[in-house]
């Protein structure tokens, strides 16, 4: 510009330097953003393995120590009361049967 017969230094020439200036400030903010991210994402992955392994631990744990092969059962006998039974209903069912020329017993419905 001054070789040309410009003014080196004018109002648009200054703003246009700011904003160049505050776009480097963006740019360079928005990738050291970038690089937080990328080592939170590192962090919460070991985080989310180290917590799965956990998981499975315990699991494995909880699975050994429940086992139902060794449980031991033992027989317990309970004693019905005649107090504590209740009659709610009574039923008659009824098949009916015809004698065969064989002698032997079939069901009449069929």
């Amino acid at each position: 510009g001054a070789v040309l017969g410009r003014k080196v230094v004018s109002s648009g020439s200054v703003g246009r330097a700011a904003s160049a200036a505050r776009g480097v400030g963006r740019s360079s903010k928005e990738a050291s953003d970038v690089g937080r991210a990328e080592e939170n994402v590192e962090a919460l992955a070991a985080q989310l393995a180290a917590l799965e392994s956990q998981i499975t631990a315990e699991a494995e744990a909880i699975a050994t120590r429940l086992d139902p092969t060794d449980e031991t059962l033992e027989t317990v006998t309970f004693k019905p009361k005649k107090t504590n039974i209740q009659v709610r209903a009574v039923v008659l069912a009824w098949a009916p049967i015809t004698k065969t020329a064989w002698g032997g017993d079939s069901p009449a419905w069929k």
